[in-house]
């Protein structure tokens, strides 16, 4: 049985922020399974390619004032020193938690236009770009254009959206053939199943890994509004360079 719960998504948005100088990353975060992985996760991929998380802070989730853990975050990152250089904030929050989390650190300083704010999968819902304070954020996510093409296609033959899962569906049915095509009877051994190589999705290349994560390759996209733009096009195969990378 495969392990399907969300881990991390936040390593192509740093490792997209690296090349442009930006070496200094921090975390604002609730203080939950998923905020706790986020920024454990952020640190080890910052480490080992040259960069420093300068802070992190994890929030009381039910909490309604995050103004005094902001701005505990933005004193610890030293957001006012001008000669510190670039930092890039984590704010792996779903979107309905958002407005709450973006007033309280822009209260303290941090927004758009002072910090590069990234984001995790759980932005990967329409409408992200309505609030303001998100302009110019980034956030890794399968490129939008497959699965336009998917629902488009989908929408032909059956008349309505599909449910945002469909394309893992989709995959596990297409996999299923390849998996069968390997040998006389097919080959759905852990050792097919797991092929470093990957298998082609709707939402990109995929694997599975040996301790039962899935690894999916994901573009960088830029929050601009309504029209959402990918800075940073998923890698086509897992050959490629490493920007982009999520276990789930």
């Amino acid at each position: 049985r495969r392990r399907h719960t969300r881990y991390i998504s936040v390593t192509g948005v740093q490792t997209c922020a690296l090349p442009i100088c930006i070496k200094r990353f921090a975390t604002f975060a609730p203080r939950t399974a998923y905020g706790e992985q986020m920024s454990r996760t952020l640190e080890s991929h910052v480490s080992v390619r040259g960069g420093t998380v300068v802070a992190a802070e994890l929030f009381d989730e039910n909490s309604s004032d995050l103004s005094g853990a902001a701005e505990r975050l933005a004193k610890e990152a030293k957001v006012d020193d001008t000669t510190a250089g670039k930092l890039a904030v984590l704010v792996p929050v779903p979107p309905a938690r958002l407005p709450t989390v973006l007033g309280a650190l822009s209260g303290a300083g941090i927004d758009s236009k002072t910090v590069q704010l990234i984001g995790t999968g759980v932005w990967d819902v329409s409408g992200i770009g309505n609030d303001p304070n998100l302009r110019g954020a980034w956030y890794a996510a399968p490129d939008p254009e497959r699965r336009t093409d998917f629902e488009r296609k989908f929408i032909a033959t059956y008349g309505r959206p599909p449910d945002r899962l469909a394309t893992l569906a989709y995959d596990a049915v297409v996999l299923s053939a390849q998996l069968t095509l390997l040998k006389p009877g097919g080959d759905f051994s852990a050792e097919a199943i797991t092929n470093p190589n990957g298998w082609s999705g709707v939402d990109g290349p995929f694997r599975f890994l040996p301790d039962g994560r899935t690894e999916r390759s994901l573009a960088v996209i830029e929050v601009q509004g309504e029209r959402n733009v990918v800075i940073s096009p998923a890698p086509a195969s897992f050959m490629a360079n490493k920007i982009g990378r999520a276990h789930v």
